[in-house]
């Protein structure tokens, strides 16, 4: 499950990378993003080893399963999904400023 969810959150960076812009400015920053989720991605998995233990007073005082599920998700793929919306962002500002410039 976290897998398909994983790929869904790319696929959204992909998305937006690459709406109303050329196919090949589209697919630099579509790259840049994907490469920043998937390594962002990465670091933050192994940094929850020492943020989950620290979170577990605010999973216990949620009632239900279906909350802490839903907190569990945010906190494991909001972190790399919007590293990879700001590069995307800021390589769409670079290649403006590139474009304006020369």
């Amino acid at each position: 499950m976290q897998f398909a969810i994983a790929v869904a959150c790319a696929a959204v960076v992909v998305a937006l990378a690459m709406r109303g812009v050329p196919r090949r400015v589209g697919a630099v920053r579509a790259l840049g993003g994907v490469v920043t989720f998937c390594g962002v991605g990465y670091l933050w998995v192994l940094a929850m080893w020492i943020v989950v233990p620290r979170l577990e007073p605010v999973f216990s005082a949620l009632p239900g399963v279906y909350l802490k599920a839903i907190l569990a998700l945010l906190l494991s793929f909001a972190p790399p999904t919007l590293a990879a919306l700001a590069v995307v962002r800021l390589v769409a500002r670079a290649a403006r400023r590139d474009r304006m410039a020369g």
